[in-house]
């Protein structure tokens, strides 16, 4: 979907640096970081579009590939300020925690200024304390970058307290989608999660059910990436 948006070749011909271009990036439901490097070379790896990369630049070292460099090493610290890993810059990622793992590998896609980040089952193993700081994460990235974020998630209370929009689907087939206020009120999705029997108390899935079916949550937001400090 997202390669046929940012390209005109057809989604399977689509590079993923040219996607990357576009300003859409993702993370994947396994995470997927170079765990031989550090966290800190990991997020100076994902900017190499951004860095002067002229040969004799950096044979030279001349004034613009140390500016580049010094730039990109900011930057890097900068997200690793924002996703509480600064303390562990140097350790190699394979090394932290899992939970340390999704911050970093959504770190890394902020390293090449994205307009669009999908994020797939980013709270999947994640623990309460964990899953909140996604969300304030998330909150982040919206509202201070302006990065549209398009969500694939189990988490029906996450899905529900970040998301503008939801679509819902059911078995492979898409089942409604509106406002989180609206497919809660949904006669068929209550009807496919909670049977047809509606609980008026409940304020959101049960935690059973919402591991049961899928449930894609965007933003719809598609304002323009900002910079950041």
């Amino acid at each position: 979907m997202a390669a046929a948006s940012c390209s005109t070749a057809s989604p399977s011909r689509a590079w993923p640096a040219t996607i990357a271009r576009k300003g859409v990036v993702r993370t994947f439901q396994n995470v997927r970081l170079f765990k031989e490097m550090t966290a800190l070379e990991n997020l100076l790896i994902a900017q190499h579009r951004h860095l002067n990369t002229n040969f004799f630049a950096g044979l030279f070292k001349t004034p613009g590939f140390r500016r580049s460099e010094h730039e990109a090493m900011e930057y890097a610290q900068y997200w690793l300020e924002k996703v509480d890993l600064v303390e562990f810059a140097n350790r190699n990622a394979g090394t932290l925690a899992y939970g340390q793992q999704r911050r970093l590998e959504i770190a890394r896609c902020m390293m090449t200024r994205p307009r669009i980040l999908m994020l797939d089952e980013p709270a999947a193993g994640l623990n309460p304390k964990e899953t909140e700081d996604l969300k304030a994460l998330i909150g982040t990235l919206r509202e201070e970058h302006g990065v549209t974020v398009l969500l694939i998630e189990h988490d029906m209370k996450l899905v529900m307290s970040i998301s503008d929009h939801i679509v819902v689907i059911n078995q492979g087939t898409p089942l409604a989608d509106g406002t989180p206020q609206q497919i809660r009120d949904n006669p068929e999705v209550i009807k496919a999660y909670l049977g047809k029997r509606k609980c008026c108390s409940s304020k959101t899935f049960p935690p059973s059910t919402a591991r049961s079916r899928r449930c894609t949550a965007s933003t719809w937001r598609f304002a323009r990436a900002k910079s950041s400090p």
